[in-house]
Order: C-alpha cells, then sequence, then structure tokens
C-alpha cells in the first residue's frame, strides 16, 4: 500500500500511527522496520539503506557471488515482516527510464521484494503513486473544515482543532474569539486544511490575529515557515514543500 499526499500531509505520521497498530497482532513475526528514505538522494543507496535498517550486513568483498540486491532478496524470502518505505518519491523514475549501470529503480525494487517474499508486505509513503501492479493506493487530503456562523461548530473540525492545538503551543491560553470566525476560514480555506500549513499559521497568533494571519498568507507563502532546529528542512516553509514538488514536474507539467 502507498499512502499518496503533498508534502506536509501527514503520510509519514499517518504511516507510523498504522505501522504501531501492528505490534501486539502476531501478523508479522520477523518485525516491523521503518526505512527513511528521504536523505537519500541517489537509487543507488536504497538498498544499503534497507540492509542498515533490517541490521543485516551486505557482503561487499571483493569475492562477493551475490550482488546486495540479490542477497537482500534471498534475506527476505522466508521472512513475514512489514516493511515501512518512507518518503518514495524522489526515487522514483519513469518506467520508460532504464536504470544505469547496475542501478535498481526504487520502485522495482519494491516489485521484485513483493515477487521473491510473498511474507513481506510494504506500506510507503510518497508524492506520488509508485506504479505498480500490486499497488493498492490510499490517497489522503487536508483536514476538514467545516463553514458555520457559530465559533463552536466551525471550531470543532479537524482543521480547527488541529490548529487550536497548535496555537496553544505558542500561546498556551488562547481561545477561540467569535471575532476569529472570518479569520479562521480563510485560512483553513487558503491552505486546504494541510497540516503543515495550519501549524506553521498557528506559531503567528502570538503577535497577529487570524485575520492578519490569513492575509500574510494571501500576499505571500513565504510567510508560512519554521526557525524550529528540528524540523526537516523539506518542512520548515511551505515555499520549501512546494518547490520540491515544482522540481519533480516535467517542462510540460510545469
Amino acid at each position: 500500500m502507498t499512502i499518496v499526499g503533498p508534502g506536509g500531509m501527514g503520510k509519514t505520521r499517518l504511516a507510523l500511527a498504522s505501522a504501531e497498530r501492528q505490534l501486539d497482532s502476531n501478523l508479522f513475526p520477523n518485525g516491523i522496520y521503518f526505512v527513511k528514505l528521504a536523505p537519500l538522494r541517489e537509487v543507488g543507496h536504497v538498498i544499503p539503506t534497507l540492509a542498515e535498517a533490517l541490521d543485516f550486513l551486505l557482503d561487499t568483498g571483493e569475492q562477493q557471488s551475490r550482488s546486495p540486491k540479490q542477497q537482500i532478496l534471498d534475506y527476505l524470502r522466508q521472512k513475514q515482516m512489514l516493511l515501512l518505505l518512507d518518503n518514495f518519491e524522489h526515487l522514483l523514475a519513469p518506467p520508460s527510464v532504464p536504470p544505469k549501470g547496475g542501478e535498481v529503480h526504487g520502485a522495482d525494487l519494491v516489485a521484485d521484494i513483493l515477487q521473491t517474499a510473498p511474507g513481506v508486505q510494504i506500506l510507503a509513503t510518497s508524492r506520488e503513486r509508485l506504479q505498480l501492479h500490486e499497488e493498492q493506493v490510499y490517497r489522503i487530503r487536508g483536514l476538514e473544515f467545516l463553514d458555520s456562523e457559530a465559533i463552536e461548530t466551525a471550531a470543532d473540525s479537524d482543521a480547527a482543532r488541529l490548529f487550536l492545538q497548535s496555537a496553544r503551543q505558542v500561546r498556551p491560553n488562547f481561545e477561540w474569539q467569535a471575532t476569529d470566525l472570518p479569520g479562521l476560514s480563510r485560512l483553513c480555506h487558503l491552505l486546504e486544511g494541510l497540516p503543515l500549513g495550519l501549524k506553521l499559521a498557528a506559531a503567528w497568533v502570538d503577535i497577529l490575529s487570524l485575520a492578519d494571519i490569513a492575509a500574510e498568507i494571501q500576499r505571500s507563502l513565504d510567510f508560512l515557515e519554521s526557525e524550529k532546529r528540528n524540523i526537516p528542512k523539506r518542512h520548515r516553509s511551505m515555499r520549501a514543500v512546494f518547490d520540491t514538488s515544482w522540481q519533480r514536474l516535467s517542462e510540460t507539467e510545469r
């Protein structure tokens, strides 16, 4: 299964929550493994990264009789496990593009694992589908926001609740006011319920009204950025999120 959605939508969090629910089941006696693909810059690094996540030592000596890919496939052949492959999109390539000398396209490796190791299940997160015959796509969109003239009703929607939770990290005593409703409605619609956007916007409640926050978002997406040290670079601003997706497009798509 591939969880598909734009950057900042919460794909990784959803995948981790799904995997966590399997920990007490008997479906995966050989374990559940999280494979972090976001830092990788070349498809050739996928197999070493997978091996490291599995705590499997690849034979890289000059006398090796099997390729690293074959070693991984042989290791997984009899296993019953769940692999969570996170942030796959930048390791994909069009089916028409052949791999370079000895390389394996990311999606091709997934297909080979599924064929070789029927007891291994894969949960991937990606901004686009892997385009595999076996793939089941679970597409996620923005959080729901309810248009209502009553602040109590509007504030009970998923988007508003996430905004409130995030706002209280900055201003613990933050509470909705009736005058907040137009600004809340506007920013939720501008951001289309995108969780990352809502959290970045909520960081401004200590110095701006909701109407002013919405106006700044309307003026420029560059307004939505964070200086927090432990946020991945790709999630520190909405500009970074959209630039990453933009770079994936062909000239025609742009």
